[in-house]
């Protein structure tokens, strides 16, 4: 696999996070300060290659978050999915070299693309490696889209947070900017909106798909703004 940043192959490193999405750009909006939080050990997959343009985006948008190691898989973005046993096999070894702890997957909702990711992602999680089967992994579902707190969807409790600081915010929102997202400016007064229903100043929210035991997730039983 080739390193984002400097194109020199490499084998991706361990970390205790893994953010799989499915298009760049999508790893900011619904993980960004998890990505700026955790640089150090977080890593990325990103699911079908960019155009020129995009990866130059991609490229700023990962100096701004700190890079967090970042793994490019290449498949087509407009036939993501149409060979779903590679797609997962490749997820799988990535999953073993990684060996995270903690997996983020974009909520499968009605983009096609979102819910490819999703489900290789969760067949990959199930493919047993070596001579034993993968140890287990908390799972948690991020939202690309939802940049107000009523935007998330009613029907999911989204029971973990990642407290931030206001740096880690300004990280995320200066790689939203660095892809041109006309979602950006939503992002900060999001991240204040969860961070006060959680009575902290910022943070991002998860909804639980899967929980392992694992410091580094905390639940919380209260829906962001009272929602369902």
């Amino acid at each position: 696999m080739t390193d984002q940043g400097t194109g020199v192959p490499r084998t991706p490193r361990r970390a205790t996070r893994l953010v799989i999405a499915p298009h760049v750009g999508d790893e900011t909006l619904g993980c960004g300060g998890v990505l700026a939080r955790h640089a150090d050990d977080a890593a990325l997959v990103i699911l079908a290659e960019p155009d020129e343009r995009r990866r130059e985006q991609f490229l700023a948008a990962q100096l701004e978050l700190g890079r967090p190691p970042a793994t490019v898989l290449g498949f087509s973005r407009h036939r993501l999915g149409e060979d779903m046993d590679l797609l997962v096999g490749m997820l799988a070894d990535l999953l073993t070299a990684v060996q995270p702890s903690t997996v983020y997957l974009p909520f499968p909702s009605n983009h096609h693309d979102r819910v490819v990711a999703y489900e290789a992602g969760m067949r990959a999680l199930r493919t047993p490696y070596g001579y034993g089967a993968r140890r287990p992994v908390t799972v948690l579902a991020y939202d690309v889209g939802a940049v107000e707190v009523a935007d998330y969807a009613e029907d999911v409790l989204w029971a973990i947070h990642e407290p931030l600081d206001e740096r880690d915010v300004e990280r995320k929102c200066a790689a939203a900017l660095a892809y041109g997202s006309p979602l950006a400016g939503g992002l900060r007064r999001n991240a204040a909106l969860v961070g006060q229903s959680r009575q902290i100043a910022w943070a991002e929210q998860f909804a639980v798909v899967r929980m392992s035991a694992g410091p580094r997730v905390r639940p919380v039983r209260e829906a962001v703004g009272g929602r369902r």
